[in-house]
Formats: structure tokens, sequence, C-alpha cells
């Protein structure tokens, strides 16, 4: 998922949410399948396996997401999976990060709720764009700085 992908998605969900308060006319999607689906990527990488491929698996889970988030988000500098796989070892069993991944799932031990409230944004989206792919709805945590 590139960069513009992800802003493209952020403004289509803002557009979503102004547009859900306008009255007019309301179209019916009740016959249209939503399938919500949540990946927890701090899940993943919290039970990443042992091996040397642990890196591969979340990139091949989450496709350039996850290189995104690393590089982006985490502002990791690992280049081989090695050294990303330490990385994210570090930076997932960093005390601050356990603590706040504790309290997340604390409170959200499950996201049944967001399942909820995204159904209704996924049948409008299918209704509306049709032939896009649907976006896909991934959690995770990132360094406060």
């Amino acid at each position: 998922m590139s960069l513009s992908s992800i802003k493209y998605f952020l403004l289509i969900v803002v557009a979503a949410g102004l547009f859900s308060g306008c009255s007019g006319n309301k179209v019916d999607v009740s016959d249209i399948q939503s399938d919500v689906k949540i990946d927890r990527m701090e899940h993943d990488m919290k039970s990443m396996s042992e091996g040397d491929d642990a890196v591969q698996q979340l990139r091949f889970k989450y496709g350039t997401f996850f290189d995104w988030y690393y590089k982006e988000v985490l502002q990791l500098k690992g280049s081989s999976d090695a050294e990303m796989l330490n990385e994210l070892r570090s930076f997932v069993n960093d005390h601050d990060v356990l603590v706040i991944n504790h309290r997340i799932d604390s409170v959200y031990t499950d996201l049944d709720f967001l399942k909820k409230q995204m159904d209704g944004f996924i049948r409008h989206y299918k209704y509306y764009f049709p032939k896009r792919v649907v976006p896909r709805i991934i959690t995770v945590n990132g360094i406060f700085n």
C-alpha cells in the first residue's frame, strides 16, 4: 500500500463522514456483503516467529504497508531482514511499548464494535465504487515522540 493509497483511503473516510450527516436520498445497501475483516499487525509483530523468515511473513501478509510502517512510522533503519527483525523485536519488547500494548489490549480485547461501525462504510463504498478494491483495515501501534 503506497502513501498515496493511504491518503486516498483517508480522503474517502473523511468524505464518507462528512456526507453521512447530510440529509437526502439514502441508498439501500442492505443486499451488499461487507465481510469486514480487521488485521491486527501489532499482534502479529508481538507473536513473530523465532525464524529468520518472520520479516518475510509480515511482508507477505501486509505487503508494502509493512515496509511503510517500518520505515516511516517506526523510523527504523534496518536494511536486511535480520537487522529488521532485531529492530522489530527491540521495539515490540520495549517497556513503554509493552505497557501501551497492554492498555490497548485491555480496552480493545476484540474489535467487534469497530467491525459493526465499518460495516456501513464498506457497504456504501462498494455501492459507490463497485469496481474498486475495498480498503483493508489494519491496526497498528506506533511510537509517541
